[in-house]
């Protein structure tokens, strides 16, 4: 781990021993999804850096089942999100923002798991302050991607196991007041 002022690294690696995991057994001809303790191993890193009006983060984890010898499932892949921040000008400033997912094939075939595709989004504010008073508008998703994450999906037991997708624009009007009491 490292951190240092504005620069924040962690790498790490665990060996986990009874790892309580997904697996699919058969009862009377028909699958079901349980739990059982498996042996895996997990790698990866968090990142974190702030230079002036620049915000960069990122994370991954690679993590394997060494009982079966396959990916380990239910684990986010690859994220980035960089972030520019405007400088305050007479109380406004404003940011946008980018966020990259990566795609996500390590998946585990033995549990039907499915890989997801990447993605981009890109999202943008602006706020005004004015003594105690914050008004803030921002639009989330501006291009209006449809993607979905990793592991977005129902898993209600009577449900079909559709995907669900994020959602799309978004747009937030914010009125902040502080120093209520």
């Amino acid at each position: 781990s490292l951190n240092y002022k504005n620069l924040r690294m962690e790498v790490f690696g665990t060996n986990v021993w009874n790892y309580v995991n997904q697996t699919q057994i058969t009862i009377n001809g028909k699958r079901n999804v349980t739990y059982k303790n498996v042996d895996a191993y997990m790698l990866g890193f968090n990142f974190d850096a702030d230079w002036k009006h620049l915000n960069i983060s990122a994370n991954y984890t690679y993590a394997q089942n060494k009982t079966n010898a396959s990916p380990l499932a239910e684990i986010p892949p690859f994220k980035i999100t960089s972030t520019i921040y405007s400088p305050e000008f007479s109380g406004l400033t404003g940011f946008i923002r980018h966020t990259f997912n990566d795609s996500q094939t390590r998946v585990d075939l033995n549990l039907s798991e499915k890989s997801t595709p990447s993605w981009n989004k890109l999202d943008a504010g602006i706020s005004y302050t004015l003594k105690t008073i914050r008004l803030s508008l921002e639009v989330e998703n501006i291009t209006n991607e449809l993607y979905y994450q990793h592991l977005s999906y129902s898993r209600d037991p009577f449900a079909s196991g559709a995907t669900v997708f994020e959602p799309g624009r978004t747009i937030r009007f914010n009125i902040k007041y502080d120093n209520v009491f």
